[in-house]
C-alpha cells in the first residue's frame, strides 16, 4: 500500500501498477521460504525409497549367497533395514508436506485480503475524484 500512496500524485494507473509491483515482489518474498519445505517433502520419499532399494538388494545378496536355512534372520534384518528407510522418509516427508500446504493457503489468503484492502483503496480514492491526478491533468490549475 505504501507504494501506492507515494504514486497517488502519479494518477491511477500509476498508483495502481506501484501496487501490483510491490505486491509482486511481497508474494515473491513470502513464497520463497516454501521452496525449502516442498523440496524436503519431495526428497525424503526418494532417500527412503532409495534406502528400502538397498535393504532388499542386502536381504537378497544374503539368501542368494547363503540361502535361508539357518541365515534367515539375516534376510530379516535387510528388509527391516528397508523398512525403516521407508518410514523414515515417509515420517519426514508427510508433516513437511502438510505444513507446505498450510503456509501455502495462509499466504494465498494473505494476498487475498491485500488484493481486496488495495481494490476497496482505488475504489474509494476514485470515487473521492482523485484530486491529485486531476491537479496533474489540468497542469497545476
Amino acid at each position: 500500500m505504501a507504494a501506492g500512496f507515494r504514486k497517488l500524485p502519479e494518477g491511477t494507473q500509476v498508483t495502481e501498477q506501484a501496487i501490483a509491483d510491490q505486491g509482486a515482489t511481497e508474494i515473491a518474498r513470502l513464497r520463497r521460504n516454501l521452496r525449502m519445505l516442498h523440496g524436503i517433502a519431495a526428497i525424503t520419499p526418494t532417500l527412503g525409497l532409495l534406502g528400502t532399494v538397498t535393504g532388499m538388494i542386502r536381504a537378497f545378496q544374503v539368501t542368494s549367497s547363503l540361502g535361508l536355512g539357518q541365515h534367515s534372520n539375516l534376510l530379516m534384518i535387510g528388509i527391516y533395514e528397508a523398512l525403516v528407510a521407508t518410514m523414515t522418509g515417509l515420517l519426514i516427508a508427510v508433516p513437511v508436506l502438510f505444513f507446505y500446504y498450510l503456509y501455502l493457503g495462509i499466504i494465498d489468503r494473505t494476498i487475498l485480503e491485500l488484493n481486496d484492502t488495495c481494490q476497496a483503496f482505488m475504489d474509494d480514492h476514485e470515487r473521492r475524484g482523485a484530486p491529485e491526478s486531476a491537479t496533474l491533468a489540468t497542469g497545476g490549475r
